[in-house]
């Protein structure tokens, strides 16, 4: 509870029992008053978590070599000179020597096995024909090749011609000696002719025998055949031979149609003699001396350029001092302290619950994930615009608040930016594109949500980045790094690099929305889409409720009526609220008898059980709650509505009962009854959400007892039992305000007139038979206004009566809710000093769980 000034218990409940809690309270947004002794110092664990996670990003920003600010075809608006001496390999005269090497390189063909075989094949069963038959229509019959015909019939003839000499003898060995000298020369497809005589270089060629694989041999274009030469050179071989001149032409026709290349170019071959002549070219280092200029003023970038300033940062990195190394350390070192610090201030500023530590180690483990991820993309010389900042602001949004969010993108972006070398207008898009892409995913209410979340942000951050891009391209100088070089560039690449920060956004909100569940489990958040889930009564959880303590679940179901429209009136998370509501009573499954909502008429049965052991039951169901909802595998934000809601409250019934049977058994005896052991265990609220259930469902019980209350009436005894819970110290732990006080009185009273709202009564009904049996006679009667109808509500009993004190009753009910509806009104309550007596630990009369107190 956050207190804007000291007061004494006293004068709190005297100004505030008007019911104006801002009157005493501070405002909301006063940080001043804030309580924040209660958020847990670092400690040493904390520190030196600080100090790593501030090594682990000086490591991150002094890891590597940026690459040179300036681009290719940039031009340089000054000289741009070495710092320092050193050598570089000039990638260019290196490239362009190994591809000559390479082209050099002799083609590897392989020689076509059994050739000459393929071509005589079919000429040597045609001349086999001929010899063995005995007329040239039976020659023709015994060829199985129609086109043929008169290459047969003219081999019959000169097969007859020859005497005792046979084609075998005098022809065939004529053709194999031609194909022979034709195949030792070599004969490749024009087209690779023409390639071997287009090479730079030696116009040779590799020859290979698939028989003798190892064996190379290399043959000069001079010698080479093309396909055309090749056919030219067999036409001449046949001639030379004498042969008819009909003959010759069918033998020449029928030779050249089988005549093929002999080599075949080898292609894995050709790469590896390639590869092996590229590797023969060694690096050469090229040496530039400190001070000479490596890009003159009005002169555009090249790639050479390029890549001696990207040598040179490296061997200024490599021979700075070490002195001067350490001074750079410690520069880097402040800087990530002092964004540390800053993030850390912010969050405490913001009332972010520091108690929360594993969500925050994760966010802090996230943020370095996101810099070391930043500065490989810089390093690499990607697209700087991909550095995933938004990833990490959606979950800070999604982890704590949109105002953690807004501090995790301003704190990311500034150590993003200046591992790209300080580059503002980088800062600016990250910082832009991040927080628009965060701040709504703390409402998310579909999972399509951060996909839409993901475009806005993205469309702002493109934005920034083609405004950044417009000004460079309308030629005005702009600092991109530590080397402070004013450049220009066109308008091209600004359009490039503004679509690779839409995307950036697009693809973080994409992957937060596919890693959702992961995201849950490991920072311990919870979602609105998870709390949608939970809210779901087929849950397991929320099913045992209702078969096994159906009264239970329906006090469950009025609470969150009471709890949800205050919360969201206070600007606390109401569907968290509205969650922790269903679970908040999960215990009293395991004994559900025992609590007055779920008898149903039976048995009392803290009638044969002492007060003690009572109390054990009944504040038993906190514990019982936690153990079960952990079992079920409730959240833990869940799971806290489960002791919370009740605090360290006093079960004050069976505290007075046993004090009385103390008294009873020995004078002076009730001061040994201990108040600590009929406490809840606690722990009290510590937020928001809590201690509005935990007022909630005082109010909820403490109604019951209330027969057609006044709305003054109603607000009176509102305003009573949340100032009991304020001066119990019950809500010392929240930040909820005086002025959210006032405003959540308020909420429940309307809530509450529309529950007590009149009816109008049916023709012949008895105006007397709604009234309770024992109900004393109406004081007043007021006329209050529910759903914008005026109706008469019954007066109620005087403020001055006190009840009896409690007794167990004969019908079962034990608790102030049971008994309140069994005893005359005019006895529930005794006037105090300074307040309508009621229970301070929340099971006040009228409360689900507890049997009633009796005046205290």
């Amino acid at each position: 509870m956050s207190h804007s000034e000291p007061m004494s218990k006293t004068g709190v409940f005297r100004r505030a029992r008007t019911g104006l809690f801002a009157s005493v309270g501070g405002s909301d947004h006063e940080g001043e008053g804030l309580e924040l002794d209660r958020r847990a110092p670092l400690g040493p664990l904390g520190w030196v978590f600080c100090l790593l996670l501030v090594a682990a990003a000086v490591a991150i920003l002094d890891f590597g070599v940026l690459p040179p600010s300036i681009k290719v075809k940039d031009v340089a608006q000054a000289d741009i000179v070495a710092r320092v001496d050193f050598s570089y390999t000039d990638l260019k005269w290196l490239e362009e020597t190994r591809a000559q090497k390479a082209e050099e390189t002799p083609p590897v063909y392989r020689q076509v096995p059994n050739w000459q075989q393929a071509i005589l094949q079919d000429l040597k069963v045609l001349c086999d024909n001929a010899e063995n038959a005995g007329s040239s229509d039976e020659a023709v019959a015994l060829s199985s090749d129609p086109r043929e015909k008169g290459l047969v019939q003219e081999l019959y003839r000169y097969n007859k011609d020859r005497n005792a000499q046979t084609l075998s003898t005098i022809l065939i060995p004529h053709i194999e000696l031609v194909l022979k000298g034709i195949a030792r020369s070599g004969v490749l497809s024009d087209e690779a002719y023409r390639d071997v005589f287009r090479k730079k270089g030696d116009r040779v060629i590799a020859r290979v025998d698939p028989a003798v694989p190892k064996v190379k041999q290399e043959l000069s274009i001079e010698r080479l055949l093309s396909l055309t030469k090749a056919r030219n050179n067999l036409d001449i071989g046949l001639q030379a031979k004498g042969l008819p001149d009909t003959l010759q032409r069918a033998l020449t026709r029928h030779l050249l149609e089988r005549l093929n290349p002999n080599l075949e170019l080898d292609p894995d071959a050709t790469r590896r003699e390639q590869e092996l002549a590229r590797a023969s070219i060694p690096d050469q280092l090229r040496d530039v001396g400190e001070g000479k200029v490596i890009l003159a003023k009005g002169a555009m970038a090249t790639p050479e350029t390029i890549q001696m300033l990207r040598e040179e940062a490296r061997a200024y990195k490599a021979q700075m001092p070490l002195s001067q190394h350490a001074l750079r350390l410690g520069g880097l070192a402040v800087l990530a302290a002092s964004v540390l610090y800053f993030f850390l201030l912010s969050l405490r500023r913001l009332k972010a619950d520091l108690l929360r530590r594993r969500p925050l180690l994760m966010l802090a483990l996230t943020a370095l994930a996101v810099l070391a991820a930043s500065k490989a993309l810089i390093i690499q010389e990607l697209p700087s615009q991909l550095a995933p900042v938004a990833f990490v602001t959606v979950i800070a949004s999604l982890a704590f608040s949109q105002g953690v969010a807004l501090v995790t993108a301003i704190a990311v972006s500034v150590l993003v930016g200046f591992a790209a070398g300080g580059n503002l207008a980088l800062t600016l898009a990250l910082m832009v594109g991040g927080s628009l892409t965060a701040l709504p995913a703390r409402k998310l209410q579909h999972r399509w949500d951060l996909l839409r979340y993901g475009v806005l942000g993205g469309l702002a951050q493109s934005f920034v980045v083609a405004g950044f891009g417009l000004l460079r391209g309308g030629d005005l100088a702009y600092m991109t790094g530590l080397t402070q070089n004013a450049v220009t560039t066109n308008l091209l690449p600004a359009l490039i690099d503004s679509g690779w920060a839409f995307f950036n956004c697009v693809a973080c909100g994409l992957i937060v929305l596919g890693g959702l569940p992961l995201v849950e489990s490991a920072f311990g958040i919870i979602t609105n889409i998870r709390l949608f889930e939970l809210c779901d009564q087929n849950q397991p959880a929320l099913r045992k409720i209702m078969l096994e303590a159906p009264g239970t679940w329906a006090h469950t179901l009025q609470v969150a009526f009471l709890s949800e429209p205050a919360a969201e009136a206070v600007g606390a998370n109401a569907r968290l609220v509205r969650a922790g509501v269903y679970y908040h009573d999960l215990g009293k499954t395991l004994k559900p008898e025992y609590f007055v909502e779920n008898q149903l008429g039976a048995e009392e049965r803290h009638r044969r059980l002492a007060p003690s052991v009572s109390a054990l039951i009944i504040t038993a169901h906190v514990k019982d709650g936690i153990e079960l909802a952990r079992e079920f595998g409730l959240p833990e934000q869940i799971v806290d509505f489960i002791p919370e809601h009740h605090g360290t409250t006093l079960v004050s019934y069976f505290y007075h009962s046993a004090r009385k049977k103390a008294e009873t058994d020995r004078p002076g005896g009730a001061a040994s009854v201990q108040e600590a052991f009929y406490r809840y265990p606690g722990p009290k609220p510590r937020s928001r959400e809590t201690a509005i259930v935990m007022l909630a469902d005082t109010i909820e019980a403490a109604t019951r007892t209330l027969e057609g209350p006044s709305a003054a009436r109603l607000r009176s005894f509102i305003h009573d039992l949340i100032m009991n819970k304020l001066l119990d110290g019950q809500l010392d732990e929240c930040d909820l305000t005086f002025r959210d006080l006032a405003v959540i009185e308020d909420v429940f009273l309307r809530v509450m007139v529309s529950r007590f709202h009149g009816r109008i009564r049916y023709p012949g009904q008895d105006a007397e038979s709604t009234k309770p049996a024992d109900a004393p006679p109406a004081v007043d009667a007021v006329t209050v206004t529910a759903a914008g109808m005026p109706v008469t509500a019954p007066a109620v009993a005087p403020e001055s009566a006190a009840p009896a004190p409690a007794e167990p009753l004969a019908d079962g009910g034990s608790s102030a809710g049971a008994t309140a509806r069994n005893l005359p009104e005019t006895k529930l309550w005794r006037r105090t000093p300074t307040s309508i007596s009621t229970s301070a630990g929340g099971e006040q009369a009228g409360a689900s769980s507890d049997p009633p107190p009796p005046a205290s």
